[in-house]
């Protein structure tokens, strides 16, 4: 009997620290952010993984703004990857990333209002509002913030535990954030046209 009620609190403890680790390593996060401490928020990050996560999105915005057809074959794939290259480089740097998690910034033509950031300790509310807002798949972790809004104006975080340590792996972008990248895609496009146009 005293055996079981041991192996049953020690799985209730389990079970609470893995619900409420990646949420606890969100507010570390938040924190670093609103300190603007760069090596904090990068030991947080899985850059590459972020980067995949940002070319995919931008891409498939700027097909849904054009109208244009997928690609058919991976050097077209590569070729629309490039294409947003400058506007996903933009993005990745930490202090960028400072601005888009804090501040909802992506740039001078892409921004949200402050209160639509993800990652301030406002939007991040109350642990129960984060916990409802979570779901949990193994060994990661799919978040919505602001919680208090609307599923198409919210940033999607995608975390991984890796070695013992929650990470952000991926950031899926509201819809009006990637439209507003969509359309600077579609101005770069534009422009370059224009200056091969005015060449010949």
């Amino acid at each position: 009997m005293r055996w079981t009620l041991w192996t049953t609190v020690a799985l209730c403890a389990l079970l609470a620290a893995y619900f409420a680790s990646p949420l606890v390593a969100l507010y570390q996060i938040g924190s670093a952010i609103e300190a603007s401490d760069d090596a904090a928020l990068e030991r947080r990050l899985d850059l590459p993984s972020i980067r995949r996560s940002f070319n995919r999105q931008v891409v498939e915005a700027y097909r849904k703004a054009t109208g244009k057809p997928l690609p058919l074959g991976a050097i077209q794939s590569r070729f629309a990857l490039s294409a947003a290259d400058p506007i996903v480089a933009r993005l990745m740097t930490v202090n960028a990333l400072l601005n888009l998690l804090g501040r909802g910034e992506a740039g001078d033509a892409a921004s949200l209002t402050l209160d639509r950031a993800p990652l301030t300790s406002k939007a991040l509310g109350s642990v129960w509002q984060l916990w409802l807002s979570a779901d949990y798949l193994g060994t990661k972790l799919y978040i919505h913030l602001p919680p208090d809004r609307a599923r198409a104006k919210q940033f999607r975080v995608e975390m991984r535990l890796r070695n013992w340590r929650w990470r952000i792996t991926g950031i899926d972008l509201p819809e009006d954030l990637k439209g507003q990248l969509a359309q600077e895609l579609v101005d770069l496009a534009e422009e370059k046209a224009d200056r091969v146009g005015g060449n010949r």
